[in-house]
């Protein structure tokens, strides 16, 4: 119900800039809000308007303390393989994968932004061995208490994953150091012109594509949401976030037009992987 495809498409003009896409966002919720004609449209597009909301969840906020931000990254990675999401994530990637591999005739050299505490980045490699896949994986995020925590735990592990400290927003690495860039579950932590700006970083460093994965903006994802943050476990912070989480989430077409304003050249395609995730992919090798 919140995904509005033929609202979108009906209000839709195209992005002028990176730099000017939060003010082209805004512009065209609001003129999808104001073209819905007849009851069921304005009221779908009257409550994704009301639920929608600029909240920062505490995961983002500078005040959250470090410990608070492990225990909730903690309590989302457990979320994670209850629901069976990294096993899930690895197959959405295998194809390329397998494809990277063939064609150099090496592993496939896979770079994950904002990995957070690591967990997909280190059970990608995990499962992607297990699986006789050739991978060479490598984390990142902006916070350095995160990089260092996840490069020790992936040494513990054994998990043969690297992480580096890195702004997803600003890549500054060599072009063509990765074949494929990734982002999981964090879509939703940035804004229209930051995604923009992270899908033209992942275009000069990866040699074949960018593949982004969050979840489905829907009222079913966002009530499964609130139910998860009460229960695993009944903190309220992880509730909090949870239901943020939900009513932030960018639509498909969003997601679709974001990634080719970062991305013009490639072919980009987006789709619903149920249960409750969109997947938005760029490819250009």
């Amino acid at each position: 119900m919140l995904q509005l495809r033929a609202l979108h498409a009906a209000a839709f003009q195209p992005p002028p800039s990176i730099e000017g896409a939060d003010a082209w966002l805004t512009d065209w919720r609001a003129r999808r809000l104001a073209g819905a004609r007849g009851p069921a449209a304005r009221l779908a597009a009257s409550l994704d308007a009301a639920l929608r909301t600029e909240i920062e969840e505490h995961f983002d906020r500078a005040e959250t303390s470090d410990a608070d931000r492990r225990a909730l990254a903690r309590t989302l990675d457990r979320f994670n393989r209850l629901h069976g999401s990294y096993g899930r994530f690895l197959r959405l990637l295998r194809p390329t994968l397998d494809e990277v591999s063939a064609r150099e005739g090496r592993p496939a050299r896979v770079l994950e932004l904002a990995s957070g505490s690591g967990a997909f980045s280190m059970a990608l490699a995990v499962h992607a061995r297990r699986a006789g896949l050739a991978v060479e994986v490598t984390g990142s995020d902006i916070q350095p208490d995160y990089v260092r925590a996840a490069n020790a735990a992936s040494e513990a592990r054994g998990a043969g994953v690297r992480f580096i400290h890195l702004d997803a927003c600003a890549i500054d690495l060599d072009p063509g150091r990765f074949d494929l860039v990734f982002i999981a579950n964090s879509l939703h932590h940035f804004s229209a012109r930051q995604l923009a700006a992270m899908v033209a970083g992942a275009r000069r460093v990866a040699t074949t594509g960018f593949v982004g994965v969050d979840g489905h903006r829907s009222l079913y994802l966002l009530a499964w949401l609130a139910v998860v943050g009460a229960v695993l476990p009944p903190w309220p912070l992880f509730l909090h976030d949870s239901v943020v989480t939900g009513r932030k989430l960018y639509s498909e077409p969003e997601l679709e037009a974001i990634t080719r304003l970062g991305a013009p050249d490639a072919r980009v395609s987006v789709r619903t992987s149920w249960p409750g995730y969109s997947v938005v992919a760029a490819r250009w090798g």
